[in-house]
């Protein structure tokens, strides 16, 4: 889901208007919006993928908060600037007391928090002057409980600074408040065709389940209802990786992948427009044995199924 500033004051968004910005009367970068939150800690999502149970791990620190800042920047593009960029070192906040607290991490799409600094770069439209575009830039920060208000700093080729008063921490994002997910259709497979190429470059390929276990495809539906990207793009997107499955006890099944064109991707992106709908096809090994589960995207649960029905030969 999108920031909505000044919607929920229990969010403690803070929208720039309001706030007194210092930068240079003829800035490459301009501030239309900076928004704030904290947390006390949260679940760093990139690394569920590694983990063989539903194992969380989470970040913070005692006597901190983490800040997270969205900064939306308008860039005056002109003949002689092409590209403005800032690596993560470049980007700090400055306590009270003249310390510089550096990036921690960010949010690969809402609701999704990671341990990876984040630097920004873009570069002019190609159809420049006709089409303009702001640029878009998230990430976190350790402050100390207590700090009222914090400076954030740019540096490089094109400075600012920015005042950001420093909201109580709240709850984050939900990762799937920007979807509606659905399953449109289930079968089990003892063997799954993926073939390779085409025409007279065709491979044949396919993979035999073991003694006892089966292909598990699922049909996911999601409609996109908001963009969950914090790059200011129109979508709701994913990695086939954020779906995992979990049975009533303490296994977790990754999945072989997801259908493209003929052949399995074990790790694809894919995008759904807001206000659109698309169905993807995932496919587990799971035992042959199990009548239900827990589909989860990323941290959040999203679905339980029931898994009857006959095993077909092939799939």
């Amino acid at each position: 889901m999108e920031f909505q500033p000044l919607r929920l004051a229990a969010l403690c968004m803070i929208v720039c208007p309001g706030l007194a910005l210092a930068q240079a009367d003829q800035s490459v970068l301009k501030v239309l919006e900076i928004e704030a939150r904290s947390y006390e800690s949260l679940e760093n999502t990139s690394v569920i993928q590694t983990r063989s149970v539903n194992l969380q791990e989470r970040f913070g620190r005692d006597g901190a908060v983490l800040l997270d800042v969205r900064l939306v920047l308008d860039v005056a593009w002109t003949e002689d600037v092409s590209r403005v960029s800032a690596s993560s070192r470049d980007i700090t906040v400055l306590l009270p007391d003249g310390t510089a607290s550096e990036v921690v991490g960010g949010f690969e799409y809402v609701g999704m928090p990671m341990l990876a600094t984040q630097s920004f770069s873009k570069s002019r439209p190609s159809d420049w002057p006709e089409v303009d575009e702001d640029l878009h830039w998230r990430g976190l920060f350790m402050v100390p409980e207590g700090v009222e208000t914090v400076t954030l700093s740019v540096a490089g080729d094109y400075p600012l600074t920015a005042e950001i008063a420093v909201p109580p921490p709240g709850e984050p994002e939900a990762a799937l408040a920007g979807a509606n997910i659905t399953l449109a259709g289930l079968n089990r497979y003892r063997r799954l065709q993926s073939d390779q190429g085409r025409d007279a470059s065709l491979i044949n390929v396919s993979h035999v389940a073991p003694k006892g276990m089966v292909f598990l495809d699922l049909d996911i539906r999601v409609d996109a209802v908001a963009s969950n990207s914090t790059s200011g793009d129109d979508y709701f997107g994913f990695w086939s990786t954020t779906f995992r499955l979990t049975d009533g006890g303490d296994t977790t099944f990754w999945p072989v992948g997801q259908r493209a064109w003929s052949g399995v991707s074990d790790r694809r992106f894919s995008s759904v427009d807001v206000n659109e709908a698309e169905t993807f096809q995932m496919i587990w090994l799971v035992p042959e044995s199990l009548t239900s589960a827990t589909l989860w995207f990323a941290s959040e649960q999203a679905l339980e199924i029931t898994i009857d029905g006959s095993i077909l030969d092939e799939g």
